[in-house]
C-alpha cells in the first residue's frame, strides 16, 4: 500500500499499529542486529500504549500517525532467462497491485514478471514471465509459411526468438553468436535461415532452433535471405554487392537422383527434408551473382512454370539495391539475364522497383 496513506485513511490496515510485533521463524534466526531492531520495535510499541492511556513518556521511535506497517511476505523467487549462457536478469522496477499480495517486476532484459505469493495449502508461489522482449535493435521478423501465428524475431543482440502471436508467448529462444540482420523460413516451415552484421549465415531447425550449418562467404551484412518455390534454393542478399546461392538438398520426386544416395554430413536433415519420399541433402554454395553497384536490399524468385517461353521451367531471381538498380539472374548459375522480364511471375513481390511497381 501507498505510504502516504496515513492510519486514518487505513484502519483496517493499520489498527494494530503500535502493537507488540511478532516476527517468524525465519527472522529469528538472522543477525543480532535484527533482534535488537525488533526489540527496539517492541519498546516502541509500548511507549505507544502509554501515551494513548495519557502518560507522559515518549520515544523517538514511536508509531504515530502517517506510518506504514510493513509485512514480510514468506518464500522467495528466482528469475530466468530463456538463455542458458545469460545470467538471471537484474530487477529495475517493482510495484504491486492493489489490494493484493502480488507483484510486478520490470527487468534489465526488457522483461516483465509477476511474483505471487504462497498458496493457502503451503504450495510456493512461482514467478511467471507475462512477456518477453529483445534486448538490442531488432532489424527483422517473418512469418511462419504454414502456420499464421507463428513468427521469429532476430536482433542486434545475437538472439533469435519464435513468438506465438495469438498467444502473445515466447515459444522459443536461442543464441546464434552473432549480431543478426536477416531471418527467413523455408517454404514449408522446416528451416530457419538468419543472416548476420559480419556476413555469417546460420541454418536453424525451425521447430527446436537447434544450429543445423553455418556459413562464411561474406564479410559483411546479409540483409536479404530468400528460399525458391520448391524450396531446392535460397539465395542471400549482402553489402558485398554479391548475392550468394545455396543448394539446400531438398530433394521431391523427380530430383536429381544422383545426390538421392549421398551420405549427409548433417544427418539429422533426412528427417526434416521430405524423407518420406526419399529426399537427401545438404546445404551447399552453388554461386555467386555480381553486378550490382551498391547494396543489395532486395530480391525476389520467379514461378518457373510461368516464365517467358525462352525461359520456361528455370529459376529466375530479380533484385534491386541501394542504387535503385534492377537486374535479373539465372539462380543455378549466377548469369545475369538481359532479356526483358515484363511478363515473369514472381514467387513473391518484396522488390520495391518493377514493372508491376511502376505509376
Amino acid at each position: 500500500w501507498d505510504v502516504r496513506q496515513t492510519v486514518d485513511d487505513q484502519p483496517q490496515y493499520f489498527k494494530n499499529i503500535g502493537d507488540s510485533i511478532e516476527i517468524d521463524k525465519e527472522d529469528q534466526d538472522l543477525s543480532g542486529a535484527t533482534k535488537q531492531q525488533s526489540k527496539e520495535r517492541k519498546e516502541a510499541g509500548v511507549a505507544l500504549r502509554g501515551a494513548k492511556k495519557g502518560s507522559t513518556s515518549h520515544s523517538s521511535n514511536v508509531l504515530g500517525r502517517g506510518a506504514v506497517k510493513i509485512k514480510r511476505l514468506p518464500g522467495k523467487w528466482k528469475l530466468t532467462s530463456p538463455y542458458k549462457e545469460d545470467p538471471p536478469p537484474a530487477m529495475r522496477s517493482v510495484d504491486a497491485q492493489p489490494g493484493s499480495l502480488s507483484f510486478i517486476v520490470g527487468t534489465n532484459k526488457c522483461d516483465v514478471w509477476e511474483l505471487t505469493p504462497p498458496r493457502e495449502d503451503g504450495t510456493p508461489g512461482r514467478p511467471r514471465c507475462l512477456t518477453n522482449g529483445h534486448t538490442a535493435d531488432v532489424y527483422t521478423c517473418a512469418t511462419h509459411p504454414k502456420k499464421p501465428n507463428v513468427f521469429a524475431s532476430a536482433a542486434e543482440s545475437s538472439n533469435v526468438r519464435l513468438w506465438d502471436a495469438r498467444k502473445r508467448e515466447l515459444m522459443r529462444a536461442t543464441s546464434v553468436g552473432f549480431q543478426c540482420r536477416s531471418v527467413q523460413f523455408s517454404q514449408d516451415g522446416q528451416h530457419l535461415a538468419v543472416g548476420g552484421k559480419l556476413g555469417r549465415l546460420k541454418i536453424l531447425k525451425a521447430d527446436t532452433m537447434q544450429p543445423l550449418v553455418t556459413f562464411k562467404k561474406c564479410n559483411s551484412a546479409i540483409d536479404e535471405i530468400k528460399y525458391s518455390p520448391n524450396n531446392r534454393l535460397l539465395a542471400t542478399g549482402s553489402h558485398d554487392l554479391y548475392i550468394d546461392i545455396y543448394d539446400t538438398g531438398f530433394r521431391g520426386p523427380g530430383g536429381d537422383k544422383k545426390k538421392a544416395g549421398k551420405v549427409l554430413k548433417y544427418p539429422e536433415m533426412n528427417t526434416m527434408w521430405e524423407k518420406e519420399k526419399g529426399g537427401k541433402g545438404e546445404y551447399v554454395h552453388m554461386c555467386r551473382c555480381s553486378g550490382h553497384s551498391a547494396t543489395i536490399n532486395h530480391l525476389d524468385f520467379s514461378l518457373p512454370l510461368f516464365n517467358p517461353p525462352e525461359l520456361r521451367g528455370r529459376t529466375l531471381i530479380v533484385s534491386n539495391c541501394n542504387s535503385y538498380e534492377i537486374l535479373y539472374w539465372d539462380a543455378l548459375t549466377g548469369q545475369q539475364i538481359l532479356a526483358n522480364q515484363r511478363d515473369t511471375k514472381w514467387h513473391t513481390r518484396t522488390t520495391m522497383l518493377g514493372f508491376d511497381v511502376m505509376g
